[in-house]
């Protein structure tokens, strides 16, 4: 039986989707009885710099300077904080996602390591990067592999350039099985691959959930009910209308701050901050909240998937999140404006877990059938 390896963004971050999603499809396949263990990539400094390099002129403007030493200065006012975050995560990624040892990008691609079965997702790991590259790591282009399979990656974008789709039709040659996480990625791909790919969900949603209850049982998230607002891109507005309802409705408003740069809209949010929040904890605030109001892809799909009713402020950016409540037919909890919330409008958690219980079948179905035609089940 072959060693199953996952290629994953997961061991430089504290992004909650980011974790959860590559413990779920390590666990999901261990569970099966398979010998898996997640590849501990990490970025490569030189690779960084080079993007640095690149960026465009008018990030190098005066006020783009002011901009980033202003962030630098308010980083560290939070960066006791940060630091006790990331060594929350390193501990969860080390108690719950059998790893590999270290190993850089460069020694992935020097073959340094070989691998019998690979897998590629989830999340935005096809991505191409800030200088309009793609990962060669993450497509598994030019690793040392026997079985190549892609389990619901991400692109993070409706179109690709020239240069890139040439880079991954000659990637997906090489593989046995292709899937992918949103609809538009089968229609930017499919043309370019001879073999079919697949629509499939987000790993998180191979664990149950029961599983997901019992694996967030010992956090304990409020003692009165609450709003639970999550986002990668908060504002004040955000905040201020939110806040407005939770009052009317005699509730608490929690929040995660800081989850991609320091902002004053969390710096000045007056409700409960949940500074250092486990991804176990992270869970249980989405499971016991009375509402949940995001921009984030996971955060939406773990509403889904616990039956907690809330609302998806959708961006130009959003794909993702669209394609997400597109499959589940709940395209009318997308907001645009936090006006937009409307307290009375319910979910058909019948229909939608309906829909769910087949779609999981199914992706479980590519996954498994993928795993055992490549002999490692």
């Amino acid at each position: 039986m072959n060693k199953v390896s996952i290629f994953t963004n997961y061991k430089v971050t504290t992004n909650y989707g980011a974790t959860l999603q590559a413990y779920s499809l390590n666990y999901f396949i261990r569970k099966k009885g398979i010998d898996c263990k997640t590849v501990g990539v990490i970025p490569d400094k030189v690779s960084r710099r080079k993007i640095r390099s690149r960026m465009p002129k008018n990030f190098k403007s005066i006020q783009g300077i002011i901009r980033i030493i202003a962030r630098k200065l308010n980083r560290l006012i939070i960066r006791k904080t940060l630091v006790v975050r990331n060594q929350t995560f390193e501990k969860f990624r080390d108690n719950f996602i059998p790893h590999t040892g270290i190993i850089t990008r460069q020694d992935v691609l020097d073959h340094k390591e070989s691998y019998n079965v690979a897998i590629c997702g989830s999340d935005q790991i096809w991505r191409p990067t800030l200088d309009g590259k793609m990962d060669d790591v993450m497509w598994l282009s030019g690793i040392a592999c026997e079985k190549k399979i892609a389990y619901a990656p991400s692109l993070g974008v409706e179109k690709l350039s020239d240069s890139q789709l040439k880079f991954a039709e000659i990637a997906l040659e090489d593989f046995h099985s292709v899937s992918v996480r949103e609809k538009s990625a089968v229609t930017l791909l499919q043309p370019i691959c001879s073999k079919t790919v697949t629509h499939v969900l987000d790993p998180v949603f191979l664990v149950s959930k029961d599983e997901w209850e019992k694996f967030s049982c010992n956090e304990i998230s409020n003692d009165r009910n609450y709003i639970f607002i999550y986002f990668i891109h908060p504002s004040k507005k955000i905040y201020r209308e939110v806040s407005k309802i939770a009052k009317k409705l005699d509730l608490d408003v929690v929040t995660i701050p800081y989850n991609s740069f320091f902002n004053t809209s969390d710096m000045l949010f007056k409700g409960r901050k949940e500074m250092n929040c486990s991804p176990q904890k992270f869970i249980r605030l989405i499971m016991d909240a009375e509402l949940v109001v995001t921009d984030s892809f996971h955060a939406t799909a773990f509403s889904i998937l616990l039956n907690t009713k809330f609302y998806y402020s959708a961006t130009n950016f959003a794909t993702r999140g669209r394609s997400l409540l597109n499959d589940f037919q709940l395209d009318n909890r997308i907001i645009s404006e936090e006006s937009d919330i409307r307290l009375d409008e319910e979910i058909d958690w019948t229909n939608v877990n309906t829909i769910l219980k087949r779609r999981i079948a199914d992706s479980e179905d590519f996954l498994m059938n993928s795993l055992n035609e490549c002999n490692a089940v």
